[in-house]
């Protein structure tokens, strides 16, 4: 037999049709196995059920690689969460990416642990200067300072490893749960993300780390709370508003046809706002 049959009662041609079928037609498996039937193919529901299930080790390392890739050379990422359940059990599903790539990862929290361990595909715990900063960013007590500069360049490669030890050091809950994403923040930036790294999200807690951005949207959303109690008031909100607006519809006409003219616009109209 060549190679690529050996092991196997099916070549790639036919692998390849079934899983571009069923993951990206979403034909159901019976009906893929009732269409192969009247083509005359001889296969079994447990042999389908295996070409979709099975052996795709390859296919999850390419998507890893495209993430930790990604981090290195992306300007900025956007990211948000949605729940989903799987197996009866209610979990959650992370979305990452921008105008080059998008990334899902399925996981059972959402938290900003959580999104620090997809951000890192094989998550380590780091513990150096970056750690620190993130520590006394997050306003950790003093002592609590002092643990994270006591584990100085120290590299765990375990969370439980992590927990345990800083249970042995009797750190309260609230406090590991921050020097875990200090260790986590800490090893993304030594693997190459930059600390300048735009995150552009929905205002969720979780996503509010490195440089945090909103979407014009969740902008507009926090201008709205803006409480007014007369006529005056609710007319200058509205004027804001307006002018919003009109930026947003500006920078997408530079984005078209950048010019200077229309540069010099955007940049007054954002003076004018912000002031």
């Amino acid at each position: 037999l060549p190679a690529h049959l050996k092991g196997s009662d099916f070549g790639p041609s036919l692998k390849s049709y079934i899983l571009y079928q069923y993951h990206h037609c979403h034909v159901s498996q019976p009906l893929l196995l009732e269409q192969f039937v009247e083509f005359g193919i001889r296969i079994t529901s447990g042999q389908l059920s295996r070409i979709i299930t099975h052996g795709h080790k390859h296919f999850h390392q390419e998507k890893e690689s495209l993430l930790s890739e990604s981090l290195q050379e992306a300007p900025y990422l956007q990211t948000e969460d949605t729940g989903a359940r799987h197996k009866g059990q209610n979990g959650y599903c992370t979305f990452i990416g921008n105008h080059l790539f998008s990334y899902f990862q399925s996981t059972g929290s959402k938290s900003r642990i959580n999104f620090l361990e997809v951000l890192s595909v094989n998550p380590s715990y780091l513990f150096n200067e970056d750690a620190l900063a993130y520590g006394q960013a997050q306003g950790l007590t003093a002592k609590n300072i002092e643990i994270i500069a006591s584990l100085q360049g120290q590299v765990f490669e375990d969370k439980l490893a992590l927990e345990k030890e800083l249970m042995s050091l009797q750190v309260a809950k609230y406090a590991i749960k921050t020097i875990i994403e200090a260790g986590l923040l800490a090893a993304l930036i030594e693997k190459g993300l930059s600390p300048q790294m735009v995150i552009l999200s929905d205002d969720a807690g979780q996503f509010n780390i490195l440089e945090h951005a909103l979407c014009w949207v969740h902008v507009e959303r926090n201008l709205q709370k803006t409480h007014t109690y007369n006529l005056s008031q609710r007319e200058g909100l509205d004027k804001v508003l307006d002018l919003f607006w009109q930026l947003y519809q500006h920078l997408k006409a530079y984005k078209e046809s950048p010019n200077q003219p229309l540069k010099t616009q955007c940049e007054r109209l954002f003076d004018s706002i912000c002031d």
